[in-house]
């Protein structure tokens, strides 16, 4: 069963005449915390016991000791910067609060509402899949009530090669025993691209549908 995680933060980008601004958002609706943080165990910390990818593995934030050090890890400061766009970073979610948006079965949705509705050209996405790829659908949702859908996204499996970041580590949750690579897991960005008449029209929210007949997503999200 694939497990789909839209990813700790998004991040919006808005054209100007002379470069591409990036800009962080903060949102509401993360639905699951599945990292790993501080002295206690791993699962005492998460709040799903299968982990993030239905199986038994979480994320791991840099500051996790209960079962030693770890050498692979989501950084303190909670910043994510692409390996793929330049000026492109995401801000995560408290690691000690739900910090992602966990979509675990087919036709399983959730709803990402900006705290301050904002204007954009892009919504970049953070995320990641468990249990091979996943596809999802991105409705963006503007205070007016119109909407622009993107259908089809896939959600490539953390261990997939391509990702805006790489080497964040993993844990157990079952035996607190500490996995990655400086190459693996991955996280992965995707581009929703607004059309240019709703360029100057205010993002309310975002609903996320896991599309996969086979199952999970969970997306560490970032606008």
């Amino acid at each position: 069963m694939k497990s789909f995680t839209l990813c700790l933060s998004l991040m919006l980008s808005v054209f100007t005449a002379s470069a591409v601004v990036y800009t962080p958002v903060a949102v509401t609706g993360y639905n699951q915390d599945l990292v790993a943080d501080g002295s206690g165990t791993a699962a005492s910390s998460v709040s799903v016991a299968t982990g993030f990818d239905g199986v038994k593995y979480a994320f791991v934030a840099q500051n996790y000791s209960y079962s030693g050090t770890p050498s692979y890890y989501l950084p303190t400061s909670g910043t994510i910067n692409s390996n793929l766009t330049t000026g492109l970073s995401w801000q995560l979610a408290s690691y000690t609060a739900n910090n992602v948006l966990h979509l675990p079965n087919a036709n399983d949705t959730g709803r990402l509402t900006f705290v301050t509705p904002q204007s954009a050209a892009e919504v970049e996405v953070l995320c990641t899949a468990g249990i091979g790829a996943a596809t999802a659908t991105f409705t963006v949702v503007f205070t007016d009530g119109t909407t622009q859908t993107f259908t089809g996204v896939s959600i490539p499996d953390w261990y997939s090669s391509g990702g805006a970041t790489s080497g964040i580590g993993r844990i157990d949750v079952t035996t607190d025993i500490l996995d990655g690579t400086s190459s693996n897991p991955h996280l992965f960005e995707k581009k929703l691209t607004l059309s240019t008449s709703n360029y100057s029209k205010l993002i309310d929210h975002i609903l996320v549908e896991n599309t996969d007949a086979g199952g999970r997503i969970t997306g560490l999200i970032g606008i």
